[in-house]
């Protein structure tokens, strides 16, 4: 065997000669660096191991130059089975388990109680506010007296005068002034006008009594009179919304009958029923004194005083006005 130890060991240093040549002339991928450099360790330690053999006559083994490559090189692992995203999701059904249904698949309850609670607003309908135009100071009484001269003339009777609740005004209130016995008491305000052209209008209840005595007694009267002035605050006439009870013989030819309330060119009476209630009662004031009021000239009412009324001449005869809601204001024709 020694013998042929000198042609193995050049067979193999041909051999590796060869291959080295060979490796040399081929392209050197990138990747392949590690296993070169690898591979020339190899290549040295089986030159020594050879040399090794040749010097010391041993039958000792080669190093496999395959198997330390093997263990370096990168190793590909096969992929493992995996499954579809259907599959992976619904992979065993039975063990799905959803914490809290209501949360994925919500009730009617549970959307109710998910709602913000519903905040209760009260209605509050559209307060009325006073008419702008309205040339009346303090026409619905909101302040009160304020803007009106109260006058009382007492000839023993009482007088009393409050601004009470009434329903029938669009603020509820309303002035109330009421005469028992003889005497009476009223409220005026006088209004600058530049034109007759005025519309006047009352909402108001007049209530009159007779005396005890039929046809030889008094009687209590209530009354909203317009007067009207010229610039020099002349008298000129009079338009007055009354209530009274007249004595049944005024007019008549018995001696001390009573003269019969009549109208004249400068006064006009509108009879009102007692004890009735008159809704925004309206009067065209330029049509007033044209049809009217003939003795006097439209140009030259420069103010109208509003006059609210109650009184007696009787004793045992009583009067009560409530009124609200006095509005004063132009029109165009």
């Amino acid at each position: 065997m020694k013998k042929y130890i000198s042609y193995i060991v050049i067979f193999f240093t041909i051999l590796i000669i060869a291959v080295m040549i060979d490796k040399n002339n081929s392209p050197i991928p990138k990747s392949a660096a590690a296993e070169i450099s690898f591979g020339d360790e190899i290549i040295s330690g089986v030159a020594g191991a050879i040399i090794s053999n040749l010097f010391s006559g041993s039958d000792t083994a080669m190093p496999n130059s395959k198997e330390p490559a093997a263990e370096n090189e990168p190793q590909i692992l096969a992929p493992l089975p995996t499954a579809s995203p259907s599959e992976q999701l619904f992979e065993d059904p039975e063990e799905i388990i959803i914490a809290d249904p209501e949360k994925f698949f919500p009730t009617e309850s549970a959307a109710n109680n998910a709602r913000e609670p519903m905040i209760d607003i009260p209605f509050e309908p559209t307060l009325p506010s006073p008419d702008p135009d309205n040339l009346i100071r303090n026409g619905y009484f909101l302040m009160d007296y304020d803007g009106w001269e109260r006058v009382l003339t007492d000839e023993g009777g009482s007088s009393k005068a409050s601004i009470v609740e009434s329903k029938n005004s669009l603020f509820d209130r309303a002035l109330q002034i009421n005469q028992t016995g003889l005497g009476n008491i009223y409220f005026t305000q006088t209004v600058p006008v530049n034109s007759i052209n005025l519309t006047f209008s009352a909402t108001f209840e007049s209530i009159a009594t007779r005396g005890l005595i039929f046809g030889f007694s008094g009687t209590g009267y209530s009354a909203i009179v317009l007067d009207y002035y010229d610039l020099f605050n002349n008298h000129l006439g009079f338009t007055a919304l009354s209530t009274l009870n007249e004595n049944p013989f005024a007019g008549g030819p018995a001696v001390g009958a009573p003269e019969k309330i009549k109208d004249t060119n400068t006064s006009h009476y509108i009879e009102i029923e007692s004890d009735q209630v008159n809704k925004n009662f309206s009067i065209n004031l330029a049509q007033e004194v044209s049809e009217n009021l003939l003795g006097i000239n439209p140009n030259d009412i420069h103010f109208i005083e509003i006059t609210l009324l109650a009184g007696s001449n009787d004793q045992d005869a009583e009067a009560t006005l409530t009124v609200s809601d006095l509005v004063m204001k132009y029109f165009l024709w």
